[in-house]
């Protein structure tokens, strides 16, 4: 099954979101591993990525937002990332034949985020 998360987000465009999970899919937690979410560049902020799913099986994730650095988009550092709540959980329908859910998370103010604590932001060491 393929699970396509659906998240509502404003970035500049040195900015990108991401997302990290609790599975083998979104990267088990680990921020090397994350995936990219994709956004169609209209400006209407709708950030999305597909990803395969078990079927039946609870997944906990969080988003991200990272930025490139000097315009290169192969080097990206860690600005923003959800905290202070708890991971966001998807539970994936049981069946058979179910080919693709959409997971549509509305939307996140990263700035609105960290001032109340749900985002923490990260300041890179100089």
């Amino acid at each position: 099954m393929k699970v396509k998360f659906v998240i509502r987000a404003l970035a500049t465009r040195k900015q990108s979101i991401w997302i990290v999970g609790d599975c083998p899919q979104l990267g088990n937690w680990k921020f090397s591993n994350r995936i990219p979410l994709h956004s169609d560049g209209s400006g209407d902020g709708i950030w999305w990525c597909l990803v395969s799913s078990e079927t039946g099986k609870t997944v906990h994730y969080r988003y991200l937002m990272c930025e490139e650095l000097d315009g290169d988009k192969s080097v990206s550092v860690l600005r923003a990332w959800e905290s202070g709540i708890e991971p966001r959980v998807f539970h994936p329908p049981d069946g058979p034949g179910i080919l693709e859910v959409t997971q549509d998370d509305g939307t996140l103010n990263f700035d609105v985020a960290v001032s109340q604590g749900t985002m923490l932001p990260c300041i890179p060491a100089t």
